[in-house]
């Protein structure tokens, strides 16, 4: 008999009482009663009866049946119904309420208990029935749940030696389901390498120590990898009854850990034996690991590397940059290019170039000694500087030369073009032009620039400024230093040089001067005063100076002459006309005859007269020598270019011959001997030593003179001093000295070449990388030296420079090759661009570099989303199987609680599904077999499922972009602009468009965000920082901003850059 509560509904109380009694007198418990319909639910409803016993119509007509069926839509309740009619019309009724049974009134009690028995172990059955379908149901659930988890569990019996194993235990080990298994047998499984450790292990479980360990089994022709953990069943006196455990297959993870592990030594081996600077350092400013080259380069022992900041190490005007870099690493941001410098133990710094990626606070990079690169750019510029600014001052000189020489010029005017030429070319503001006057010893000046409130200024002609020597004939201040001691200097603080006497009230403070004295040999002829550039003296402005206060001199020199000249004519003529007049007196017959002598002489005298005017004031040395080389005539000029007057020359045929250089000398005395055999023009150079020791360079031509019957009486010579020339040549062939030596000095290739791109020079380095003479380079153009790939980018980059006239720094690559080339533009005189100087630094190890740090960051990603799935998913799924046997319990114990326990299952179903497409979002090598638009769909759909909201794909592509690269770092870009949109903009519509033209691909994110238009648009979220990260490997370019939808993310990727460097 089962105890169970029983609701009995009738019209008739007597009816009810009576059943009640009957059933009490059985031994069943009292039951509840009903005498309505309304009642009967009520009740129903309240108690939830074992069992019902209801009359067919209670009130109205079969409304017992109607109150049962109504029931039944929210509770199933066994039924069995009361009927007191003798037609079939209420059974039939019945029957769609699904009654146990009928009893007819008035009943008796053995109908009752049968009826009553007989419904009440008919809901026990089917109960049963309900709860083995649900265990079978459980248990094919669990099956399925160890399957796609790759874990099972057994169970030991030691007592019967019996070993129980779940469906997946037997797939893992490859054994039928169902056999029948013992301690042995499963040993007999393990791999003969590892049955020893196992065995060791259980038995060591069994005293106690933790049971979870990794070994391999035999199933047929392959080895799995498993991992076992057990727990122990003990008896209440501690003696082993069995044990429970799971058995999980990790070759999949094994698999990828011997991968990870060999992919880790081929990098430990590249980190070991690379020329390059390897390090592992973090984002707190600390080295983590170094590899030799660093010992090779800086000095230092890696310990002393490692043990302080490598901030202690860096140039401090780098330290700054460098904080900025390790910022831009400590948000995620990969560092390239990068340029720092580093001091070595010696004290010296080295520049090193850096390529670096972050990943969390760890920082993988390498950096490129770069020393000899940055040493020979620098020179080359300071070079190419110097060379301009030393043909400019040549050319200005040059000119200023050539003004003072052939121009009829005054000592004032020579005085303004002497001062202003050197006041532009040192920048400076005040100061003058001087002459000595032969007469007072007086410096007197003619322009001075305004340096007293107008008082000394003085530009007309008609104005002067004399400054007179001191009774001891010396001059004052700072101006008179550089007389009085015949020797230029400048001071950067001319306040405090000893000759500084300070300046009147009013007058511009001298806070830099310059004096050069203007000298031919010791005589004192003028001097040239500066004062207040813009920026200090230098031993260049002092050397242009000095060679302007040389011109200066002999142009005051010759000035003098020229008015000495003109003093020696009057006198000479005046004589004449006293001699004559005497000549007349004396006697008038010879009148005639003196008037012819007069006259003859008179034409004689002009025309020596023209000669030596011609011959005195030419700038050049000029002499005349008879048939026997004796000199006949020796120029004023003479004695500015070799310091020897011109009656030293007279009385001494053979000074000229003496003062020749001696390593020419042979050179002249052979043109001597020569000229006076020869009977046409000659010309010669060759050096003389000046009286005052310095060294001159002649140009000599000598021509030869014939008398009126054209005979031979003597040659006339002219020497002209081109030691400014000569100078200029040779600081241009060291200049282009010093060029070949910086182009052969790197270690990588430097081409000098033609706008068109023909060689005009290379390095050694190329010359022995070709393998090729130099004479055969020369003269070809680079574009058959280069791969027919890397043509024509080339061309647009050297038609950029040429364009903007700007150097160009870019990256070119063909094949596996890459190179850092720089193109600098190199100007003639004129400014115009003649020819390029190109440097092409091999970048391919680099680049090889940062593909394996990839390769690691995508293989530490692989990784985490293995253990997401493996270790974080198996173990939620562990949960959730617990989770639904204890709501099963719950149940069957009616605990309050089962509501919360469903909400359990529910999360923990979420969390699992959330692991598992974290998990795949990890794991790009899908992207293998995936394009541009299955990558990109698949994100929508995941977005849709995840986040519930609604996103939208759509594209107009011609041809499927199967690159791994590109689709790769699409679909992260695209991923990255997504979870921004929901995460700070709360978007709830997001739209993927895919397009493409000739040039270019094109995707563009939008949403329905507001608040992270702000967050983008200053540029410095990290979001945008990687996206543009990702663009760039792929050759493109990433924007964002917001319109009256909301927000935007525009990507565009050339299609050059992919054909070029990533098919």
């Amino acid at each position: 008999m089962l105890n169970v509560s029983i609701l009995v509904a009738a019209h008739d109380r007597e009816t009810v009482q009576h059943i009640a009694t009957l059933l009490q007198d059985a031994g069943y418990p009292a039951p509840a009663t009903a005498s309505s319909a309304s009642d009967a639910v009520r009740k129903i409803k309240d108690l939830y009866p074992g069992l019902v016993i209801i009359e067919t119509t209670l009130r109205k007509k079969n409304d017992g049946v109607e109150a049962i069926k109504k029931i039944k839509k929210s509770l199933e309740v066994p039924v069995i119904y009361l009927a007191s009619q003798d037609t079939p019309e209420p059974f039939r009724l019945a029957r769609g309420s699904d009654p146990l049974g009928y009893l007819p009134l008035p009943v008796t009690q053995g109908e009752l208990c049968i009826a009553v028995e007989a419904a009440l172990r008919c809901v026990a059955a089917e109960k049963k029935l309900r709860e083995v379908e649900k265990l079978r149901k459980s248990r094919e659930d669990l099956n399925r749940a160890q399957a796609v988890a790759h874990t099972g569990n057994w169970r030991l019996d030691v007592r019967k030696n019996e070993l129980l194993w779940s469906d997946e235990v037997y797939r893992i080990f490859g054994i039928s389901v169902g056999t029948p298994l013992t301690y042995e047998s499963f040993l007999a499984a393990v791999h003969p390498e590892d049955r020893e450790f196992v065995d060791r292990s259980w038995q060591a479980a069994l005293s106690g120590t933790p049971y979870d360990i990794e070994h391999r089994i035999v199933t047929g022709p392959e080895v799995k990898w498993v991992r076992e953990l057990a727990e122990l069943e003990l008896d209440k006196d501690g003696s082993l009854r069995g044990g429970f455990g799971i058995v999980q297959d990790i070759s999949e993870r094994k698999r990828m850990e011997e991968a990870l592990r060999e992919k880790t030594n081929e990098i430990e081996n590249f980190f070991s034996i690379s020329l390059n600077l390897m390090c592992v350092a973090d984002t707190a400013g600390y080295f983590r690991r170094l590899n030799q080259s660093w010992v090779t380069l800086l000095g230092y022992s890696l310990e002393e590397l490692m043990e302080r900041r490598f901030l202690d190490f860096i140039h401090p005007d780098d330290v700054p940059s460098t904080l900025d870099a390790i910022d831009r690493l400590a948000c995620q941001e990969a560092v390239v290019n990068f340029v720092n410098r580093y001091r070595s133990k010696d004290g010296a710094y080295r520049w090193l170039e850096w390529y670096a990626q972050p990943s969390g606070d760890i920082i993988y990079a390498a950096a490129l000694d770069i020393t000899d690169r940055k040493k020979a750019e620098t020179a080359l510029l300071s070079s190419e500087e110097n060379l301009k600014r030393e043909l400019s001052t040549s050319r200005t000189l040059a000119d200023l030369s050539q003004t003072l020489i052939s121009s009829d010029l005054t000592i004032q005017q020579i005085s303004v073009e002497v001062f202003n030429h050197a006041r532009n070319l040192t920048g400076s503001r005040h100061g003058y032009a001087a002459y000595i006057d032969p007469e007072t010893r007086e410096s007197v000046a003619y322009h001075l620039t305004e340096m007293m409130g107008g008082e000394c200024e003085i530009a007309a002609p008609d104005r002067r400024v004399a400054f007179p020597s001191g009774p001891d004939g010396r001059y004052p201040g700072l101006w008179g230093h550089a007389l009085n001691t015949r020797a230029l200097f400048y001071d950067n603080d001319a306040r405090r040089h000893p000759s500084a006497k300070g300046t009147p009230p009013g007058h511009v403070p001298i806070e830099r001067f310059l004096c050069v004295p203007a000298l031919i040999g010791d005589t004192l002829l003028g001097n040239i005063a500066l004062a207040n550039p813009s920026r200090d003296f230098n031993d260049h402005d002092l050397e242009i100076v000095k060679r302007i206060a040389d011109l200066y001199a002999l142009a005051i020199q010759r000035v003098h002459y020229e008015i000495a000249l003109e003093e020696a004519n009057e006198t000479l003529e005046q004589k004449a006309r006293e001699r004559s007049q005497q000549l007349y007196q004396t006697n008038d017959k010879l009148i005639r005859e003196i008037e012819e002598r007069k006259k003859a002489e008179e034409a004689l005298r002009r025309s020596e007269f023209k000669f030596r005017t011609v011959a005195d004031f030419t700038y050049a040395g000029e002499y005349w020598v008879d048939a026997l080389g004796n000199y006949i005539y020796v120029s004023p000029s003479v004695e500015r270019i070799t310091g020897y007057r011109p009656d030293e020359f007279m009385a001494d045929r053979d000074l000229l011959t003496n003062i020749v250089h001696r390593d020419d000398r042979e050179k002249f005395i052979n043109h001597i001997h020569d000229e006076y055999n020869a009977r046409e023009p000659r010309e010669i150079d060759f050096r003389i030593i000046r009286k005052d020791g310095a060294v001159r360079n002649i140009a000599h031509v000598c021509n030869p003179v014939y008398g009126e019957a054209g005979e031979f009486i003597g040659r006339r010579a002219s020497n002209r001093d081109v030691t400014v020339q000569r100078q200029a040549e040779i600081r241009l062939r060291e200049g282009e000295e010093v060029a070949n030596a910086l182009i052969n000095t790197p270690t990588e290739p430097v081409l000098l070449t033609g706008t068109d791109g023909t060689i005009i020079d290379a390095n050694d380095e190329l010359v022995k990388r070709l393998g090729r003479k130099r004479k055969d380079i020369i003269g070809t153009s680079m574009y058959d030296i280069i791969s027919e790939d890397m043509v024509l980018p080339r061309r647009n980059k050297i038609d950029a420079v040429l364009k903007a006239g700007n150097a160009l720094r870019f990256e070119e690559g063909s094949g596996e090759n890459w190179f850092d080339t720089i193109i600098y533009p190199v100007c003639d005189h004129q400014g115009m661009i003649t020819k390029l100087a190109i440097f092409s630094h091999d970048i391919t190890e680099m680049r090889r570099m940062q593909k394996d740090i990839m390769a690691i960051s995508e293989l530490e990603r692989r990784r985490i989303g293995q253990e997401l799935h493996d270790s974080l998913g198996q173990k939620l799924t562990g949960i959730g199987f617990l989770a639904e046997a204890l709501k099963q319990t719950m149940q069957e114990k009616s605990y309050p609680e089962v509501a919360d326990i469903e909400e359990i299952i529910y999360n923990v179903t979420d969390s699992i599904d959330h692991a598992r497409k974290i998990s795949s979002g990890l794991w790009s090598e899908r992207f293998e077999s995936y394009d541009a638009v299955q990558a990109l769909e698949e994100l929508a759909a995941d977005t849709r499922n995840l986040f519930k909201i609604a996103c939208l794909f759509n594209y107009e592509i011609a041809k499927p972009i199967k690159n791994k690269t590109v689709v790769t770092n699409l679909y992260y870009i695209a991923r990255e602009s997504v979870n921004n949109a929901i995460k700070h903009g709360k978007a709830d519509l997001i739209e993927l468009t895919l397009k493409e033209d000739d040039e270019q691909i094109y995707l563009k994110i939008e949403n329905n965000a507001r608040s992270a238009a702000g967050e983008f648009e200053k540029k410095k979220g990290i979001g945008l920082r990687i996206m543009r990260c990702r663009a760039a490997i792929i050759g493109g370019t990433v924007d964002a901003g917001s319109d009256k939808k909301g927000f935007a993310v525009f990507v565009a990727i050339k299609k050059e850059f992919i054909r070029n460097y990533l098919d």
